[in-house]
């Protein structure tokens, strides 16, 4: 008997992945700063930027609540993928269609000598709901 493992699912269940990584910052205004740092690098992959909702908070606000220190404040985007930046947070996210993991962790690495002082890493992975035997599948396909 021949039993194959499957890389990836013919019907991706995985609507987001996000790593996120948590840094020290050492200076006010890092949410500021930080975006147009990325855009110069990143322009080219890069076409949209977004103004997060939290970006409109005061500063000594954000600072002074534990539940918004780490809230994006503007978006960096193209089609699937986005980076998110906040005053003590970097954030990569892959939306649906999924590179697959060994992209995604490159990605990751190749951005992460970008931070220093950083306290905290983690991985977030949304999935959407999986009903019936056309999402359970083996697909040989990268």
């Amino acid at each position: 008997m021949h039993s194959r493992i499957p890389v990836r699912l013919r019907k991706e269940p995985l609507f987001e992945a996000v790593w996120e990584i948590r840094f020290t910052g050492t200076k006010a205004g890092v949410a500021d700063l930080l975006p147009g740092l990325i855009f110069k690098e990143l322009s080219h992959k890069y076409s949209n930027i977004v103004k997060l909702p939290a970006a409109n908070i005061p500063d000594p606000i954000v600072e002074s609540d534990p539940k918004l220190k780490y809230v994006p404040k503007i978006r960096i985007e193209n089609a699937n993928q986005a980076v998110q930046i906040g005053e003590h947070a970097v954030s990569l996210s892959c939306r649906r269609p999924y590179s697959g993991w060994p992209a995604f962790y490159r990605y990751k690495e190749s951005r992460k000598h970008h931070i220093s002082n950083w306290a905290r890493q983690g991985i977030r992975s949304v999935f959407t709901e999986i009903y019936g035997p056309d999402h359970v599948g083996a697909d040989d396909r990268p």
